[in-house]
């Protein structure tokens, strides 16, 4: 277009300036000029100028040339710039695609690190399982084999009486000392049956608040055995671990899977109400007038746990305010003594939710996680403990645990 341009000017100057026969000579008054290439130069200098008017019109002309000239450099600059450009475009995308092959790599490295914990995880919930289950049987076992001895020896005892009507007063008296020390003996049984029974409760009870993953435990202060039997205290009435209290019962307590330090217990109030994971009205509330409770979870410590513990507190007897301290912390089988902090939670402290004085309960949930935990806690047994903050007689409704799992 530039070009078409140029001739079309160039022809019209020419046909204008119409001063010579010959197309490479303009014709002046005084001499002739000759058009070469960009530059005019006078055919005989020692002629005259040339008019201004043939200036003008050679000025016009090399000023178009020069424009020319200008144009193809400009285009020329455009196209170095887009064929940088597209250099630029291409290099982006092919970072973008190594940017993307890499991530699709690493997504499916996550996926398959995580298939892996999830099946670790089925395969130690089932060896827990199994291990429950074959502990519960061997204590079945236990308690019928000494339920049999009892019952033959009792049968035994009784034929032996039978046969030994005509035994003289001597012999009476030392049968009487057999029937007390027998009496003694089926004493002792009954305790240890009692024991069994809690410790077949005890396991029953993380059977039953395990979910199918092993990562959910609950536990409320419903279930009470007093004397080797499950009871429901009264409405007002108490006991307390150590002794019965004003139930008007007799017997052991035991308040499985818990064991206290201390004097505490489980009341059932005739004041306040009592509550349930899930709003759902109790039965029984612990207490906690000095000391701790505390019971060791079913599982172990690892580096990749996140845990949430929900909680409802206070508000068990009257106005009685104790606050509460909650203490997650882990041991080794080495040494059930040492116990090293996991997370601490207490009543109005460092935004842990505070208890009232009011006679109402308050819902409390804290979510902390093990990732930070030093190595000398992984595979430790794990404790909860509870305990009160407050110069006043604490309660606890239920404990709820969620133990999940996170990716790292």
């Amino acid at each position: 277009m530039i070009t078409i341009i140029f001739t079309y000017f160039l022809t019209t100057i020419l046909s204008c300036a119409a001063l010579s026969t010959d197309p490479g000579v303009m014709s002046s008054p005084t001499g002739s000029l000759i058009l070469s290439g960009r530059d005019i130069v006078l055919q005989d200098p020692t002629q005259p100028v040339p008019s201004q008017t043939e200036v003008s019109l050679y000025e016009v002309l090399r000023n178009i040339t020069l424009a020319v000239e200008f144009a193809e450099n400009v285009n020329k600059s455009a196209n170095d710039r887009i064929t940088s450009s597209i250099e630029y475009i291409q290099n982006v995308n092919k970072s973008t695609n190594d940017r993307i092959t890499s991530s699709i790599e690493y997504t499916e490295n996550v996926n398959k690190t995580t298939s892996d914990r999830i099946s670790s995880l089925v395969k130690y919930v089932d060896n827990v399982n199994k291990t429950t289950n074959n502990q519960i049987m061997s204590s079945i076992e236990y308690i019928e084999n000494v339920n049999r001895t009892t019952n033959d020896r009792i049968t035994s005892f009784i034929s032996d009486q039978m046969n030994t009507n005509k035994m003289s007063q001597e012999n009476d008296t030392m049968l009487q000392l057999q029937i007390e020390g027998m009496q003694d003996n089926y004493d002792s049984l009954l305790k240890n049956y009692s024991k069994l029974m809690d410790a077949v409760e005890t396991l029953t009870t993380r059977l039953n608040n395990m979910d199918q993953n092993g990562q959910i435990f609950h536990y409320d202060f419903e279930t009470l055995f007093v004397g080797g039997s499950r009871v429901l205290l009264g409405e007002g009435r108490w006991v307390h671990f150590t002794d019965t209290g004003n139930s008007g019962l007799s017997g052991p307590v035991s308040i499985p899977p818990w064991r206290a330090t201390g004097q505490s217990g489980v009341y059932n109030s005739n004041k306040n109400e009592i509550s349930k994971f899930g709003g759902t009205p109790g039965t029984h509330t612990l207490f906690i007038n000095n000391g701790v409770v505390y019971t060791i979870l079913p599982f172990y410590v690892t580096k990749t746990q996140n845990m949430t513990l929900t909680m409802n507190v206070g508000g068990g007897n009257g106005n009685s305010d104790g606050g509460y301290q909650i203490i997650v912390s882990s041991f080794p089988d080495s040494d059930p003594t040492k116990q090293f902090e996991i997370a601490k939670f207490i009543a109005g402290e460092n935004g842990a939710p505070n208890t009232k004085n009011d006679g109402t309960y308050s819902s409390v949930q804290f979510r902390f996680d093990t990732t930070k935990l030093p190595d000398e806690q992984v595979g430790n047994h794990v404790r909860l403990t509870l305990g009160r903050s407050k110069n006043s007689q604490a309660h606890v409704h239920f404990v709820h645990l969620n133990v999940g799992s996170i990716n790292v």
